[in-house]
């Protein structure tokens, strides 16, 4: 990943983490800050909202962080996306993920990726558009697959959402 991607984000979090460290929980509360400092500033961030984690949503980028960790238990985490992109990163199907990587704030852990467009709501199943062997290498790495968890680049799918890997279907002890 570019460095200026990582730099940038860090240093975006360290101006906001001051304004929303009381409610980084908090959807509600985040999208009347960003409302307010969209308005404010002339940026056009957005905020989402997983089962486990938060995503702030920038022109070039995605800052994600947890915010239940229960459920970071049962489904992933940052780490377990960063941890399982260090493990893909070198194979032949790489393309098929955004580049994970973690940075830290004080004590708190955020994690930057690329922004990847077209993700939602497609009227074809992700396994139409990969070949068997692509197929077969993201169900072994994930299997939360909804269509808000890849976009497409180059014509590809795009997977931005991987932290439920084998590992963490392990570690919760749930048979998915």
């Amino acid at each position: 990943m570019d460095k200026t991607m990582v730099d940038s984000a860090r240093n975006l979090m360290k101006e906001l983490l001051p304004e929303i460290a009381d409610f980084m929980d908090d959807i509600d509360e985040l999208e009347q800050f960003f409302d307010r400092y969209n308005y404010e500033h002339s940026t056009h961030f957005d905020v989402q909202c997983g089962s486990a984690r938060m995503c702030l949503v920038c022109d070039t980028f995605v800052i994600k962080w947890d915010y239940d960790l229960t459920n970071v238990d049962d489904i992933g985490g940052c780490w377990d996306e960063c941890a399982a992109y260090q493990t893909i990163k070198d194979s032949p199907f790489a393309y098929l993920f955004a580049e994970a990587v973690m940075f830290k704030i004080g004590w708190n852990d955020f994690e930057v990726m690329p922004r990847i467009q077209n993700v939602g709501y497609k009227p074809n199943a992700l396994a139409t558009w990969l070949t068997c062997d692509e197929f077969r290498f993201v169900t072994d790495v994930t299997s939360d697959l909804h269509s808000y968890n890849w976009g497409i680049v180059n014509n590809k799918p795009c997977i931005i959402d991987y932290a439920l890997t084998a590992d963490v279907r392990d570690r919760a002890g749930t048979d998915w």
